[in-house]
């Protein structure tokens, strides 16, 4: 991809990469091209020596357990609220989060992360099936898998986006947004 090309989108790196580096688009939005989505790429703080290809990869060899429960859903579909009731229902706590605690979201522990967490786990991502745990499959695994009407994701994602802080905020309107949301560019 030349310069021009990538100028206003955001920088995507091709999965082949062993270094993934620092790289920056104009809004400071990185990702990494893999398995034909575009994923977020930790800070380098969080990627402890190894490559962000290959912590995404190590998620398919994490080892789970029969009563592990997964939460799959979309951007901006509900995650966070049935995470909340299903935690009161296991725990048999009324303890409100505020927010969802990454230390049970797949996407942001991989395979280590999700080893590490005592039994039963509660786990929680934004990824498809193909890159979750193999064990999923194998072990037949609960998985609940929530939607929602994509008109109203788009707007809660744009409303979410544009609350954000500069310089990762959406400072475009609505129809920009929507566009970008409908292009599969999000």
């Amino acid at each position: 991809m030349s310069a021009n090309e990538c100028e206003g989108k955001p920088q995507v790196i091709s999965s082949d990469l062993r270094d993934l580096g620092d790289i920056h688009d104009l809004n400071n939005f990185q990702c990494l091209l893999y398995d034909g989505l575009y994923l977020p790429m930790a800070p380098p703080k969080r990627l402890e020596g190894r490559s962000q290809l290959e912590n995404y990869k190590s998620i398919k060899d994490a080892q789970l357990n029969r009563d592990d429960v997964i939460l799959c859903a979309y951007l901006k579909c509900g995650n966070h609220w049935l995470f909340e009731v299903l935690g009161m229902l296991t725990t048999g706590s009324l303890l409100y989060r505020k927010s969802l605690p990454r230390s049970q979201m797949i996407d942001f522990i991989y395979k280590d992360g999700i080893e590490s967490l005592p039994p039963p786990r509660l786990l929680v991502t934004h990824l498809p099936l193909r890159m979750l745990p193999t064990q999923v499959v194998e072990k037949k695994l609960k998985c609940i898998q929530i939607r929602r009407n994509p008109k109203d994701v788009c707007v809660s994602m744009y409303n979410n986006f544009r609350n954000l802080a500069v310089p990762k905020s959406f400072e475009g309107n609505f129809a920009e947004f929507t566009e970008a949301f409908l292009s599969g560019e999000m």
